[in-house]
């Protein structure tokens, strides 16, 4: 092989391992980082806040991961982001979905790759109440906060109750 060729095979070589890393996201931290990008507050709202993973749903390879964006003392707000699973513990960015509007105070729900995905940090919230359009409804209960929960099966309506399973206003 003539030195001209085992140049542009190193170079061919070195691109594929450069190139291979491109847009690779680990981990949690990782994850972090990445909806700090993507999140469209501006740099001053996003460096007064804390961004946390409240956890995720998922479909194929394709996970719907929720971030709270928080500030003790001022309202938090609710980011889901869609990321590809790559590899052990390894991402590509896919999508970041408009803020969900909430009819409840620290609880959001969005329609994601036909999943019904909800994420509920409200501490006066104990159950989910998701009726089908079977006519099956169904009590989740929430055991722990931050909380996400999916289902395959889209609801005709939900709400989201106390307790002693009064609705949330």
């Amino acid at each position: 092989m003539s030195g001209v060729k085992r140049i542009l095979a190193g170079l061919g070589c070195l691109c594929v391992v450069l190139l291979s890393g491109c847009g690779s996201i680990s981990g949690t931290d990782g994850l972090i980082e990445k909806a700090r990008e993507e999140i469209p507050l501006s740099e001053t709202e996003l460096e007064n806040k804390n961004i946390d993973i409240a956890g995720y749903s998922s479909s194929g390879e394709n996970r719907l991961y929720w971030f709270i964006a928080w500030k003790e003392g001022q309202a938090s707000s609710y980011w889901p982001i869609e990321f590809e699973v790559t590899g052990e513990d390894e991402y590509s960015f896919v999508h970041i979905y408009k803020i969900p509007i909430t009819r409840v105070e620290n609880i959001a729900a969005v329609l994601w790759n036909d999943i019904y995905s909800f994420v509920i940090n409200n501490e006066s919230c104990s159950y989910i109440r998701i009726e089908y359009e079977s006519g099956h409804t169904e009590d989740v209960e929430v055991d722990g906060l931050p909380f996400v929960y999916s289902t395959e099966e889209i609801p005709v309506y939900y709400d989201f109750l106390d307790g002693d399973k009064n609705i949330i206003q």
